[in-house]
């Protein structure tokens, strides 16, 4: 087996990942959906999304942060909000 390549935030670019961020009408990200190879290829180098995306085992967790001020999740979740009204 090959190894996984992780990022600082402990998740890896491959093997199941949820994304935890916001969902939106024009964009194929929903809420809690799961990715089974990792992070999409499309949001791997993104500085905002690619810090919404979790490993399964962690999701209770990260339900939690995210609805929690001050927590990482919870910022990035926000700036998620904020990136995509500002393309609008």
């Amino acid at each position: 087996m090959g190894k996984r390549k992780k990022r600082a935030n402990g998740v890896t670019k491959s093997g199941p990942v949820v994304y935890v961020g916001p969902a939106f009408r024009d964009s194929a990200l929903s809420s809690f959906k799961v990715f089974r190879d990792g992070i999409p290829a499309e949001f791997v180098e993104d500085p905002i999304y690619s810090r919404l995306f979790v490993p399964i085992a962690g999701l209770n967790q990260a339900m939690a942060d995210v609805k929690n001020k001050g927590t990482l999740l919870h910022t990035f979740f926000t700036k998620a909000v904020a990136a995509h009204n500002k393309k609008e």
